[in-house]
């Protein structure tokens, strides 16, 4: 009896181990990755044979006029100096063309001084997030929703001006950008959650 009660608390918690491990082994005769591969293997976005990216489209909402121009400009410079990846200007030659949406940018006051006056400013914006791979048309990514937020002081010490703002915004909605579309998913911050909710 009491055998009998070990190996239950033993197999308790890595039964759920056991089923995945099950499910997956089940799949390796299939010519597709199982659901947990697709998971877990990030690179499946951007395969070996994928490797010049191109920004087709920024549909531009978030009433920033500035913000595609850097924000493309940021994603190019983060791109072609972080590894295999390449982005181009050319359409005609990229293996996968992504396209972006920004949504209206969220400006809010985050921090008053004692007369009341705002110290700080949040601002956020959303971004909708498409690729597809040229070679078959096929859409790995489709209006997968990426946002950023940044906060920076206005007035007192160590204000800065909105357009310093906007360029750390840009510099977080770009590498978030990056991130899903080559492993599918962005890690978020701690920042206090607020305006539009994912």
């Amino acid at each position: 009896m009491v055998t009998v009660m070990v190996i239950k608390k033993i197999l308790r918690p890595i039964t759920p181990f056991l089923i995945i491990i099950f499910i997956s082994a089940c799949s390796l005769g299939r010519n597709e990755d199982s659901i947990f591969a697709k998971t877990f293997k990030g690179t499946e976005l951007i395969p070996s044979g994928v490797n010049r990216l191109c920004v087709v489209e920024i549909t531009n909402q978030s009433t920033l006029n500035e913000l595609p121009g850097m924000l493309r400009t940021e994603m190019k410079r983060r791109i072609n100096t972080g590894g295999r990846l390449f982005m181009t200007d050319d359409i005609n030659i990229c293996d996968a063309k992504i396209r972006l949406t920004l949504l209206p940018v969220i400006s809010e006051p985050m921090k008053f001084n004692a007369a009341g006056i705002p110290e700080e400013m949040r601002i956020r914006v959303d971004a909708l997030v498409t690729m597809e791979h040229t070679a078959t048309g096929s859409e790995v990514i489709r209006n997968r929703d990426t946002y950023a937020d940044h906060i920076y002081r206005i007035t007192g010490k160590d204000a800065v001006s909105e357009y310093r703002g906007i360029t750390g915004l840009t510099e977080k909605l770009a590498a978030r950008i990056i991130s899903v579309i080559t492993t599918g998913w962005f890690k978020e911050d701690n920042l206090k959650r607020s305006g539009r909710q994912n």
